[in-house]
């Protein structure tokens, strides 16, 4: 119970470092634990356990300290939020309802009236939990375990490629075509549900999946050689002589429509076509 008597929470969100009580006093005279999230450490030792642990009627630190203080509430009153009151009046987890033991140590909270929704398949808006709890999807991955196991917490989804995990344990579409780094179309990218698929303007063609090729005549390149002019196929790597015996030929530029062919020459100070 809180110091000022205002509500009772369990043991487990005792220095848990998210105040819970009114008055906070649950995160008051807390030592410094070195144990991970989730887990509890022992009072009289370093030993951590997970926090799903702690209350669970199963002593597990040597000085039973995981099972001291356990927050209950007296009959006829009201559990704080996200608790189950048990019919003897004890307060536990709500998720430990209907997980197949005995938590309240009254059997109510395994009775066949609360655990009626067990093997209903939960809402959309929701989490199974592997044993069979339904938690709000906005629960997952908070940092707060509420699943008895904690696999509210543990983001162990593997999905084929081209899915990624969702919040609600299943797997779901990536658009790969939001980021080049995921399909490096050189072009123009198509999603589809798994993948994606590239796709090239008017006037090219489709590559190796990703590149794309100019239709036609294969792309030259013209250059300047000593006292030469060459051009270069870059398809076929063949490098073929155009002009030689020149002076020394420098700048280079070429009227496409036409057909011709323009240079610079430094020695004879003149432009060639």
């Amino acid at each position: 119970m809180c110091s000022d008597g205002t509500a009772c929470i369990t043991t487990s969100w005792v220095c848990d470092n998210e105040a819970d009580c009114p008055d906070e006093s649950d995160e008051l005279q807390c030592s410094v634990s070195t144990c991970e999230v989730n887990h509890f450490q022992c009072s009289d030792s370093l030993v951590c356990i997970p926090q799903s642990f702690v209350c669970d009627n199963d002593r597990d630190c040597q000085d039973g300290s995981d099972e001291q203080g356990c927050a209950t509430e007296v009959p006829g009153q009201n559990c704080g939020e996200n608790l189950f009151q048990c019919t003897n009046g004890d307060c536990i987890h709500e998720a430990w309802q209907c997980d197949g033991k005995d938590d309240c140590s009254d059997g109510s909270d395994e009775n066949e009236i609360n655990c009626s929704r067990q093997g209903e398949e939960c809402a959309d808006t929701e989490f199974t939990c592997m044993h069979g709890a339904c938690i709000p999807s906005s629960q997952v991955n908070d940092g707060i375990a509420q699943c008895v196991d904690g696999d509210d917490e543990m983001n162990t989804v593997v999905c084929e490629p081209g899915y990624t995990p969702s919040t609600n344990n299943t797997c779901v579409d990536i658009d790969e075509c939001k980021e080049w780094t995921l399909h490096k179309c050189s072009q123009e990218c198509v999603n589809v549900i798994g993948s994606f698929l590239c796709s090239c303007s008017e006037g090219f063609e489709l590559s190796d999946h990703t590149k794309c090729k100019a239709l036609g005549s294969p792309p030259l390149v013209l250059s300047v050689h000593d006292h030469s002019i060459r051009k270069f196929n870059i398809t076929s790597n063949e490098s073929i002589l155009i002009y030689t015996d020149l002076a020394k030929p420098a700048a280079l530029d070429i009227a496409v429509k036409d057909g011709m062919l323009f240079w610079s020459d430094i020695i004879d100070d003149t432009i060639m076509m």
